[in-house]
């Protein structure tokens, strides 16, 4: 039994770089520094990819891609945004086109990072070409 309010260290195994390598980003104060990094990391990586219009190469890395729709009064879908899983398991990142924002969730830890507006309407552009609108 541990005494109230104590706080133990957290340790949470991640494979790193695609390898099979596990690393140990070791205790949950260094879950908040790796996410904020990586949530960042993602960020400039989409704006990178708009801005050098490699929008397709970028996708190609994407774990999956989510339309959300709200129903008009005339019975007609209208797309109202994307969402993009970039990141699964630990930590679970994602990137929305209607809050324009990167997201990241690790160990109950979150950390946001807004885009630039130009940045998500050409994305939501190139997909509505892909989907429809």
């Amino acid at each position: 039994m541990f005494p109230v309010g104590m706080v133990l260290p957290m340790v949470i195994p991640i494979f790193q770089g695609g390898g099979n390598e596990m690393v140990d980003v070791g205790r949950s104060s260094d879950i908040d520094v790796d996410l904020e990094r990586q949530v960042q990391a993602w960020r400039k990586e989409i704006e990178e990819a708009v801005e050098k219009n490699k929008l397709d190469e970028f996708l190609d890395d994407v774990l999956e891609i989510a339309r959300k729709q709200s129903l008009l009064s005339g019975g007609e879908w209208e797309t109202t945004g994307y969402e993009l899983t970039l990141a699964f398991g630990g930590p679970g990142i994602w990137f929305n086109t209607w809050d324009c924002e990167v997201e990241g969730h690790w160990a109950g830890k979150h950390a946001y990072k807004k885009l630039r507006r130009e940045t998500c309407d050409v994305i939501d552009e190139y997909l509505d070409g892909i989907y429809g609108r």
